[in-house]
């Protein structure tokens, strides 16, 4: 949700207006600030993005109470590094960038950000979200700061077919501590071995091997804080690959696209993002969907998904960085503020199929489930390109899991082509 409409009371937009007007801690620079506009009234920051952060929403209130504007120029999101740097090279105004997937690392090598730490208040952000901006860091410093972070991908379910095959709840088991690959794998055997050559049945369908890597926390990507280098040799894949293999016999491989568990694809459960729980409900009226994060890791103690969020980048020599990190902070409160949990439920609700039940599931795991970003989402279509004819049609991520979900192959033979491809990607952006 990009934009949460307004439907606080004023009490509450006058207590988050006081945090949002806490003041930044003083920069290390004291000539670089004498360069910088304190004064965010009157002032206009200029937004670059593919969507329109200036309609009604609570974070745009708590910005304009400062007297400041934001002026919105579109830009198509592949194009958003390009367009910065051309209207930067033309003098023309550009302040605040959008953040996805093709802006970094090149936007690192082409030196047209500076990191938020001077200028945005970093008290704003603690727990799940501290973890996932320092993981953003570079050279130390945050060019990244997300404001609404959410899993990309979890497993949905029925739990009255578990009721009926006796099957522990998996959100029981979450709770409990115990929701593990093991038990998943478990589980799964015993649904599928029930299952018959003329009603076969099967562990898992949907988006399931990308996300399933990221659950034991680790990237394909690595920065050591001066230089990017694949990973795929870390001990974490291997391990994942393995229970990948073990999947594989118990996959759904159709080509058809399912955005959502139905019932009648006979899978235990469904890999796919919280957004199709509205569409899993209109296809399921007689059941009771629920959903849960991927299993963890033996031996792990916290669950990690790969993370989406909304950011937004500070442009490089902008005289407006204390109005770009105001804005940030708004949207941060706006969207993680205790004080504006009952309005952001109360609009979810409204505007989308879910049940209060499924909500709260949702905001659970995003304080609970720690979030994981991997650089390598940037590195173009090499890597990200789908496709399921053969493993030279598709992408390198997308490959970690099919090769092995769909062709049969194992980890040890494309983990090393797969670096090969990551590091090359890598070398095109330098």
């Amino acid at each position: 949700m990009k934009i949460l409409k307004i439907i606080g009371t004023a009490v509450l937009l006058t207590a988050a207006l006081a945090a949002c007007e806490k003041k930044p801690p003083d920069i290390n620079n004291p000539a670089q600030a004498d360069t910088k506009n304190k004064n965010l009234n009157g002032m206009t920051v200029t937004w670059l993005g593919s969507y329109d952060i200036t309609k009604d929403s609570t974070a745009i209130a708590l910005f304009e109470e400062t007297g400041a504007k934001i002026d919105y120029i579109y830009s198509p999101a592949i194009d958003i590094a390009y367009y910065t740097q051309l209207r930067m090279l033309n003098g023309e105004p550009v302040d605040m960038a959008e953040f996805n997937p093709d802006v970094f690392p090149k936007g690192y090598n082409m030196d047209i950000y500076e990191p938020l730490d001077s200028y945005a208040d970093m008290k704003l952000w603690d727990g799940a979200a501290k973890d996932l901006a320092d993981s953003l860091a570079y050279n130390g410093k945050h060019y990244v700061l997300p404001t609404r972070i959410r899993m990309s991908s979890g497993l949905q379910y029925d739990k009255k077919l578990f009721e009926e095959e006796n099957l522990e709840d998996p959100y029981d088991l979450y709770k409990g501590g115990k929701w593990t690959w093991g038990k998943f794998l478990e589980m799964s055997e015993e649904y599928t071995e029930k299952g018959t050559e003329q009603k076969p049945r099967y562990a898992v369908s949907g988006v399931f091997g990308v996300p399933a890597y990221y659950t034991g926390g680790d990237t394909f990507l690595k920065n050591d804080g001066t230089g990017w280098t694949a990973n795929t040799s870390a001990p974490t894949f291997a391990n994942i690959g393995q229970i990948l293999q073990n999947v594989s016999g118990m996959y759904l491989k159709d080509t058809d696209w399912h955005s959502s568990y139905n019932a009648d694809n006979n899978a235990l459960f469904h890999a796919m993002g919280d957004w199709s729980l509205d569409i899993a409900n209109t296809d399921n009226p007689d059941g009771d969907i629920s959903y849960v994060p991927f299993p963890k890791p033996e031996g792990a103690d916290r669950h990690y998904a790969l993370a989406e969020f909304d950011a937004y980048l500070l442009v490089k020599d902008s005289p407006n960085a204390y109005g770009v990190a105001k804005y940030i902070e708004c949207e941060r409160i706006a969207e993680s503020s205790d004080e504006y949990e009952k309005e952001r439920r109360e609009y979810v609700l409204n505007d989308r199929n879910i049940t209060p039940e499924q909500y709260d599931l949702i905001k659970e795991y995003e304080k609970d489930v720690i979030p994981v970003y991997d650089y390598v989402l940037g590195l173009g279509k090499e890597i990200t390109k789908t496709g399921e004819d053969s493993f030279y049609s598709r992408g390198a991520l997308i490959n970690t899991a099919e090769a092995i979900l769909r062709d049969g192959m194992k980890w040890t033979e494309i983990a090393d082509p797969i670096g090969d491809i990551i590091n090359q990607a890598l070398e095109a952006q330098q």
